[in-house]
């Protein structure tokens, strides 16, 4: 089988079989398909498609083009249990951090490999690489043993797993085949199906400051994700949730982390738990540890209350080498531990009123300017950097005073464009605020 008929036939809108896509796949995993020959195969699958066979097929084979977690013989009477999530990411996006404790403590396997970001804010793996110590890279039989052990850790993707992915990955970006949905589909399902997991839950963000604007477009990419994965034999579902408004109060490596920190204590602001502990319900309730939806988010915040999250939470630490004196100071008092910006400045309302809106890009990109995200590959992300809400969606507010806390090393230019930004939509009377959560599909 040539490479050139395989293109032929995709480029004429032909069906490819399991063999072809079997075949292209590893070509590129080990570098026999040329760079030219990846751009034409993602091109031709962004004008024509993909059928969801295969989808599934080429998904699989990404899959298959590394290592794939196994559980069986480590977990022979609990591999049903091994779960993950993820998520097309948001601004103050920080919910993976306590939901995997949270979900280790109630009886599920997490071995959730994570990544860095790239745009208007980090990854989860930079936020956690803020914390002094923590080794992000585990190997995958290092990542198995914890798990089966010690049940969740958050790992960056290792070089082992899923390499077809990288090349094809690097390839989209430069062939502006990125938003193609069986292309996002089969790079976001092979990273999770390669964990070795029986249940995945999506949390698919939509809005101004989102990947996907609309509900329609994201309820697209949400089925073609579920029916890949159900394809796989993983069950799955999606959550649908707004992003428009920053999640939670702090936006920013750290700061981050210190409001999941707060979450794993029993606090935090009710808009980051109510998506932590619906995303988490639904995992408990396809895996039969909660026999509802209503029970599983009841078991997630008990969690949180009761502390055994936390516990989960200090052991993950310690899986990935954090030191246990800073473990220990990190969970108590995180600001003494955690990077911390020199200056810190308020930005004040231009009028009074009520808070309809916090334009979540226009955080995200005030942020980016002051390194707290990656505008390319290779740069260099300030960890203490970002913004802590002193007002929410909903708060009266007067003209003049304080919404926010920018926390920033460099000077802020006050004629940045970031700065100039309308943050606030301010309305006269107290607005109804609806919940972030838009609809949950599945299969």
């Amino acid at each position: 089988m040539r490479i050139q008929d395989v293109l032929a036939h995709k480029r004429d809108g032909l069906e490819l079989t399991d063999a072809e896509l079997a075949h292209f796949v590893q070509a590129v995993a080990s570098g026999e398909a040329s760079m030219e020959q990846v751009g034409a195969f993602l091109m031709a699958s962004y004008i024509n498609g993909m059928t969801k066979r295969e989808k599934v097929s080429f998904t699989k084979y990404m899959m298959h083009s590394g290592t794939v977690l196994e559980w069986q013989e480590l977990l022979p009477d609990s591999h049903h249990l091994v779960v993950d999530k993820h998520s097309t990411g948001g601004v103050g996006d920080k919910m993976s951090i306590p939901l995997a404790p949270a979900l280790a403590a109630c009886g599920l396997k997490v071995p959730m490999i994570a990544g860095r970001g790239l745009g208007h804010t980090g990854g989860t793996i930079d936020k956690l690489e803020s914390i002094p110590g923590y080794v992000a890279a585990l190997p995958p039989e290092v990542m198995q043993k914890v798990v089966a052990k010690d049940h969740c850790v958050i790992a960056s993707q290792s070089a082992q797993m899923i390499p077809a992915d990288k090349t094809f990955y690097a390839v989209r970006d430069v062939t502006s085949t990125v938003s193609s949905l069986p292309l996002i589909t089969g790079s976001i399902v092979s990273k999770k199906a390669a964990e070795g997991l029986s249940a995945l839950i999506l949390d698919i963000k939509v809005g101004k400051a989102a990947f996907m604007k609309t509900i329609a477009d994201a309820e697209a990419l949400a089925m073609s994700m579920i029916e890949t994965a159900e394809g796989l034999g993983i069950k799955t579902r999606a959550m649908l949730s707004w992003m428009e408004n920053p999640i939670g109060d702090k936006v920013g490596n750290a700061l981050e982390i210190e409001e999941s920190i707060d979450i794993l204590n029993g606090g935090g602001p009710e808009d980051a738990i109510e998506i932590t502990a619906l995303l988490g319900a639904h995992l408990l309730e396809m895996t039969g540890l909660a026999s509802s939806i209503a029970e599983g988010e009841q078991l997630i915040r008990d969690s949180f209350n009761d502390g055994r999250a936390m516990e989960a939470f200090k052991v993950m630490l310690d899986n990935h080498h954090v030191e246990p004196s800073v473990v220990e100071s990190l969970c108590a008092e995180p600001t003494k531990v955690l990077p911390q910006a020199t200056h810190q400045t308020h930005l004040t309302a231009q009028t009074t009123g009520f808070i309809h809106a916090i334009d979540g890009m226009a955080v995200a990109l005030l942020g980016l300017k002051m390194k707290a995200g990656r505008a390319k590959v290779g740069d260099v992300i300030d960890p203490a950097v970002g913004l802590e809400l002193i007002k929410r969606p909903g708060d009266a507010i007067k003209q003049g005073e304080a919404w926010c806390i920018v926390h920033h090393n460099d000077p802020l230019d006050p004629s940045w464009e970031e700065m100039q930004a309308q943050f606030l939509e301010i309305v006269d009377q107290k607005p109804h605020l609806p919940s972030r959560i838009i609809k949950v599909l599945q299969a």
